[in-house]
Formats: structure tokens, C-alpha cells, sequence
């Protein structure tokens, strides 16, 4: 074989392999715009955030079977929190009307029976 038919053998090959790498390349491109469409984007965003959500619950879950009385505690202490004025208003009415109560009770000189 003469050196001409070599490079022409050599230069076809490089050819069909370039050809392949360019068909490969648009096609990876073509999976990466198809990736990042910002549909697709919204998609596996929301499709993170559920996964971490529940990661984060089962987490949570996993701590209150450990920890039963420091859950109770914190659930109180948001409860209260939560309810804090309602609890003030009670508490208050609560002290008044033992208060009013209390003063009934205690007599005024005079106002008892005579001995």
C-alpha cells in the first residue's frame, strides 16, 4: 500500500470518528437543554424540597421516640407560647376572682356577732 492510500485510510477513519463524537456531543446536548428547561428545573427543585421535608420528619420522628419527655416538654413550652394570652386572662381572672373571694371571708371589726 503506498503512503497516499494510507493517509487516505487514516483521514476516513478520523473522519467517521469525528462524525461519532459529533453525533454523541449534540446528543448529550440535547439531554442537557432538555435538563435544563426551567420546567424541568421547577420539577426536580420541588422534587428536592419534598425529599428534604421528609428526611427532616423522619429525623423528627426518630428524635421523639428517643427523647419522649424533652418532645412533651418542647410541645408545652410552643403550647404556652402559643397560648399565652389566653392563659394571661385566665390566670388573671382566676387570681381576681380568688382575691374577691378571699376578702369576703375576712371579717371587719364590728361586723361580727357580739359576744
Amino acid at each position: 500500500m503506498s503512503k497516499a492510500n494510507e493517509d487516505i485510510e487514516h483521514y476516513e477513519t478520523l473522519s467517521a470518528e469525528a462524525e461519532s463524537q459529533r453525533a454523541r456531543f449534540f446528543g448529550l446536548l440535547g439531554l442537557a437543554r432538555e435538563r435544563v428547561r426551567p420546567a424541568n428545573l421547577m420539577k426536580e427543585a420541588e422534587n428536592r424540597a419534598l425529599d428534604m421535608g421528609l428526611d427532616a420528619l423522619d429525623k423528627s420522628a426518630a428524635f421523639a421516640r428517643a427523647y419522649p419527655l424533652r418532645v412533651a416538654g418542647m410541645a408545652a413550652a410552643v403550647g404556652a407560647l402559643l397560648a399565652r394570652k389566653p392563659l394571661w386572662k385566665l390566670l388573671g381572672s382566676t387570681y381576681s376572682a380568688l382575691r374577691q373571694r378571699g376578702s369576703d371571708r375576712i371579717e371587719t371589726p364590728g361586723s361580727g356577732q357580739e359576744e
